[in-house]
């Protein structure tokens, strides 16, 4: 397996630049679900020999065209770029010819550059069967239209055809499938379900405040794992590595002498790992019955 090992560092292969177009200027650098992808991006870089840098791209006093001047006089152009919060007329001031460049943790259709993000859907039909197979039978989503328009509507779909598939309790999603007035404890009173996958850190505090015991009278699963839910059952989306992988896509274009927007998006997605967790244990016969 030697062939597998890492290589040493080679030095001086040139820069590559970490394009953050939000209106935070510190978002990569204290959010937990978005601090691993920054650090996984430059690990990976300075590991493979290139310097690493980023520009706040969302600073209000650097537009696109500015920004293309400050690349240019740098001789920078491998772009890592995390989101894109550019409107379709700032778009059209990047010589986008001149860089090789890729997304991570998100799908842009204009321009379509080559891009990693998490494979949603699989990830949520990962959490399904785990939660299944400790013993849960009555698994509800409480999935935001937000979340799910960031998934491109992979999580809710995965969610109904596993649903149907499976012949598992016909639990709606809330907001989706229900009506958007509804509140969380209605909808929670109202299907009862033992089980609640998850995309935030206030559904244990939600359920607790309505009287409800995580994990006895229902268990929590959270499709996206890091610092502020530590502990929980869920799904770690390796956020180090889908940085590390917008690097390899953009380093492998520069080897090859590849620029601009390619004819054809390429889009990789990265499955993610099922993490055991106090929230979702083995369901025993006392939590049946306390939920049933």
């Amino acid at each position: 397996m030697s062939y597998l090992r890492q290589r040493k560092t080679i030095r001086n292969q040139g820069t590559l630049v970490w394009i953050n177009s939000s209106a935070s200027d510190r978002l990569w650098h204290t959010q937990p679900y978005k601090i691993g992808f920054l650090e996984g991006a430059r690990q990976r870089a300075l590991a493979l020999g290139f310097a690493f840098d980023e520009i706040w791209a969302g600073d209000p006093k650097l537009n696109l065209k500015r920004l293309g001047q400050i690349l240019e006089a740098r001789r920078i152009d491998g772009l890592v770029i995390p989101t894109l919060k550019w409107n379709g007329d700032e778009k059209k001031h990047m010589a986008w010819g001149n860089y090789a460049a890729a997304y991570v943790d998100t799908t842009v259709l204009s321009p379509a550059l080559s891009c990693i993000s998490p494979d949603y859907g699989e990830n949520l039909r990962l959490a399904l069967l785990e939660i299944l197979g400790l013993g849960y039978t009555r698994i509800g989503f409480k999935l935001s239209p937000f979340m799910d328009a960031v998934s491109a509507n992979q999580y809710s779909g995965m969610y109904l055809f596993e649903r149907a598939h499976r012949r598992l309790a016909q639990i709606p999603i809330p907001e989706l499938e229900t009506d958007k007035s509804e509140k969380f404890e209605d909808w929670v009173r109202t299907y009862r379900p033992d089980a609640i996958i998850c995309n935030e850190g206030t559904c244990i505090a939600d359920l607790k405040k309505m009287g409800l015991r995580v994990p006895q009278d229902v268990a929590v699963a959270h499709l996206n794992l890091c610092a502020d839910v530590a502990g929980w059952a869920g799904v770690d989306q390796n956020h180090q590595q889908l940085g590390a992988s917008g690097v390899d896509i953009v380093i492998a274009q520069l080897h090859r002498d590849e620029r601009g927007v390619p004819d054809l998006q390429k889009h990789i997605t990265l499955r993610g790992k099922w993490s055991a967790g106090w929230t979702c244990p083995p369901r025993t016969p006392q939590t049946a019955e306390s939920t049933g």
